[in-house]
């Protein structure tokens, strides 16, 4: 009989371990792949990942190992993970270094209590050590987003455009990838970001002033309400906003701000973008990211 770390195990006891180990290595690697044979658990994977929820895995391997779990649970623990790095990746809050220890601790608790089911895992999650507070993460929202965390910028927006767009048929993937590995869609700045404001610019957003375009540029030119998504970035840059509004391509398609996207709604219909205009569609986002990633009611 073979000798394991000092005991004596049966022929039987060693191929139970490895058919174990093998078929939690496959569940594994379902969840990596995001290939679990249910449409909306994949989608809610894929979402995981691109906000960074990989330290949640070895909680989810444990869910999804678990034959009692239904894939109606699975999704309401998948929904509130999604949510849950929205938050933790705007706020750093709690730190990268806590997430390992945290969701090993998460199997342990719901191991041990009686009456598991989602309301479980929010109760833990969302302990003032594990979970930023409403004000920060509306703080985070509300200023200079982009600046703060890219990848967390470009995902909420794209979480708003899929929770409203009409032509998910024609838009249905802001994560699609070119042949390069570059993402097609990007965030785009309305206000351009650049140090060098071009001159129509500083007269629509500072009647001329170059001094106050610049800190106008500073305070507001990262903010929720001055960005957008767009495939074609580099067309759009720092040219005016009547331009960037009704750019096409060679076709003839928009693919400036009248491209048909519910983010770009409001920009198609302007003529001038201001800061009062900034201000404005900051507050309409935010409310929707909050509606979007809210955990506790």
């Amino acid at each position: 009989m073979p000798r394991y770390c000092g005991q004596l195990w049966s022929n039987d006891d060693v191929k139970h371990i490895i058919d174990d180990l093998s078929e939690k290595s496959k569940i594994y690697g379902n969840l990596i792949d995001a290939d679990c044979d249910n449409p909306k658990i994949d989608q809610l994977l894929e979402d995981l990942d691109n906000i960074g929820g990989t330290p949640s895995y070895s909680f989810l391997l444990y869910i999804f190992c678990n034959p009692d779990a239904t894939d109606e649970f699975r999704i309401e623990v998948l929904e509130l993970l999604v949510k849950y790095f929205v938050r933790r990746m705007l706020t750093d809050t709690p730190p990268t270094r806590d997430l390992d220890p945290i969701f090993i601790e998460l199997i342990d608790q719901y191991n041990n209590n009686q009456d598991n089911n989602i309301q479980t895992v929010i109760n833990y999650l969302t302990q003032p050590s594990k979970y930023s507070s409403e004000e920060l993460f509306d703080q985070k929202l509300a200023g200079n987003v982009y600046e703060n965390n890219y990848m967390a910028t470009r995902f909420i927006l794209s979480k708003i455009e899929e929770s409203e767009s009409q032509n998910l048929e024609i838009y249905s993937n802001f994560w699609e990838r070119n042949k390069s590995g570059i993402y097609i869609w990007t965030v785009e700045h309305i206000f351009p970001q650049g140090i060098n404001i071009p001159k129509d610019w500083i007269k629509m957003i500072a009647n001329g002033d170059k001094d106050l375009a610049n800190d106008l540029r500073d305070k507001y030119a990262h903010t929720m309400g001055n960005l957008t998504l767009s495939g074609y970035n580099q067309r759009l840059s720092n040219l005016s906003f009547e331009i960037k509004r009704d750019r096409k391509d060679k076709k003839g398609n928009y693919i400036g701000y009248k491209n048909g996207l519910y983010l770009n709604r409001e920009l198609a219909a302007l003529d001038s973008w201001t800061t009062d205009h900034i201000e404005k569609r900051t507050s309409f986002l935010v409310s929707k990211a909050k509606a979007l990633f809210e955990i506790i009611k």
